[in-house]
C-alpha cells in the first residue's frame, strides 16, 4: 500500500498566534500600509474626476455669489434676471438607470441561473429559489440599485460579497409556577426574564463600495484588479459588530482598540484627499454621543486586504509554505491594531469579502 501525500503540505499559523505589539505584527502592519500608500497616491488623481461626476449628476446647483446678490435685489424690490441651470446630465443618467433596473431587477427571480453540466430543471430551480430568498431576506436589491447607479456615475462600480451568519438575542418573559424548598408547587406564578440567541440569517450579503474606497494594485488597470498582487477596501465597522466577529472567532486583538484608534478613516490623518469628505462622513465623525460612557469608538476605521504572499517570507511568517497563497488581513486603518489574518480559501472565508467591479 502506498500512503498519499499532499503536493504542498505546510503548517498553518493560529491567528491568536499573532499578538499585538509583536514583531510579526508590526512587520505585517508595515507591508499592509506600503501597498495602501502605493494604491493611494496613483488613485488620488482619480478622486477630481469623480468628484467631477458627482457635481454633474446634482439635481441641483448651488446658489453662486452673484445669484445670492441679484436674489436680495429682487426681494428689495429691484428687478432681476436669474440663472436656471437644467440638471440635462442627472435625467439622461436616470433615464438610463430606471431603464437598466427595469431590465434586470424587473425579473422574478433576479438571479436566473442554467445547467452546464446536464443538470435537471428541477435542480436549477431549486437554486434560483435559495438565492432568491437570499436576495430577499439579504436585502439585496437596494445594493443592486446603487451598484448600478454608480456604473452610470463614476464609470465603474463595485460591490462586495460575505457570508453571514446572524446571531441575535432574542428576550422574553415567561410566567412560571414557584417552589418551595422542598419542590412543591407553592401554587403562585413568578415572571422570569429569558435570554437566548438564534441565528436569524445565513447566506449571502452584499455591500457597496464607493470608488473612493477601493484598494487594488495600482500596477494594473481597476479592471483587472483580479490580476494583481492584492486589493481590498477602506471600510467602517462599528463596536457591536467588532464584538460579534470577535465572538465567531473572525478578529483579534480587540481589547488593543481603545477610544481614538481607528480614526484616520474620518480625517486627513493619513495626508489623503480621497477620504477628506465632510459633506460625507459628517454625521459619523463625532463618537462623543450624549450619554455614552464607553472609552471605545463607536464606529471604528477597517483597511480590509486580501495579498497573495509567499506565507514562508520572513515578512510574513505565516506557514512553512513557500508556494503562493491569498491571505486575508485586516486592520485599524491607523495601521494600529491588527484585528485579523487567515487564508482566503479555507472553512474561514465566509468571513472574508470578495469583489466585483
Amino acid at each position: 500500500s502506498t500512503q498519499a501525500k499532499t503536493l504542498f503540505p505546510y503548517t498553518t499559523l493560529f491567528r491568536s498566534e499573532i499578538k499585538h505589539g509583536s514583531d510579526q505584527e508590526k512587520s505585517i502592519l508595515k507591508e499592509m500600509s506600503a501597498r495602501v500608500g502605493q494604491w493611494n497616491r496613483i488613485a488620488d488623481k482619480k478622486v477630481g474626476k469623480w468628484r467631477e461626476a458627482e457635481e454633474k449628476v446634482l439635481a441641483y446647483l448651488p446658489e453662486r455669489d452673484v445669484d445670492a446678490a441679484r436674489r436680495a435685489s429682487r426681494e428689495n424690490g429691484l428687478p432681476q434676471y436669474t440663472t436656471i441651470q437644467i440638471p440635462y446630465t442627472y435625467a439622461v443618467l436616470m433615464s438610463a438607470h430606471t431603464y437598466m433596473t427595469s431590465v434586470f431587477m424587473g425579473r422574478d427571480p433576479v438571479f436566473q441561473y442554467t445547467g452546464r453540466h446536464g443538470e435537471s430543471q428541477q435542480q436549477t430551480q431549486a437554486l434560483e429559489a435559495l438565492i432568491a430568498y437570499q436576495v430577499l431576506c439579504g436585502w439585496m436589491l437596494p445594493y443592486i440599485y446603487t451598484w448600478l447607479y454608480d456604473s452610470l456615475k463614476y464609470g465603474v462600480s463595485i460591490v462586495g460579497c460575505y457570508w453571514e451568519n446572524r446571531i441575535e438575542s432574542v428576550t422574553t418573559i415567561e410566567e412560571r409556577p414557584t417552589l418551595d424548598m422542598f419542590g412543591q408547587d407553592t401554587g403562585k406564578m413568578e415572571k422570569l426574564q429569558t435570554t437566548t440567541q438564534i441565528r436569524t440569517y445565513s447566506g449571502n450579503k452584499i455591500y457597496n463600495v464607493q470608488p473612493q474606497d477601493f484598494i487594488w494594485d495600482t500596477r494594473l488597470p481597476m479592471r483587472e484588479y483580479h490580476r494583481g498582487e492584492f486589493c481590498g477596501e477602506r471600510t467602517k465597522m462599528k463596536w457591536g459588530d467588532i464584538i460579534r466577529q470577535e465572538k465567531a472567532g473572525m478578529m483579534m486583538n480587540i481589547d488593543a482598540i481603545k477610544e481614538g484608534t481607528g480614526k484616520a478613516y474620518y480625517g486627513s490623518d493619513t495626508g489623503s484627499s480621497i477620504l477628506e469628505r465632510p459633506e460625507m462622513f459628517a454625521q459619523t465623525t463625532n463618537d462623543s454621543f450624549i450619554g455614552r460612557q464607553s472609552k471605545k469608538p463607536g464606529l471604528i476605521g477597517i483597511i480590509q486586504l486580501i495579498i497573495e504572499v509567499i506565507p514562508s517570507d520572513p515578512e510574513w511568517r505565516l506557514s512553512s509554505s513557500d508556494f503562493p497563497e491569498k491571505w486575508v488581513f485586516r486592520c485599524t486603518d491607523d495601521f494600529a491594531t491588527l484585528l485579523s489574518v487567515q487564508p482566503l480559501s479555507t472553512d474561514a472565508r465566509p468571513a472574508c469579502q470578495h469583489w466585483r467591479a
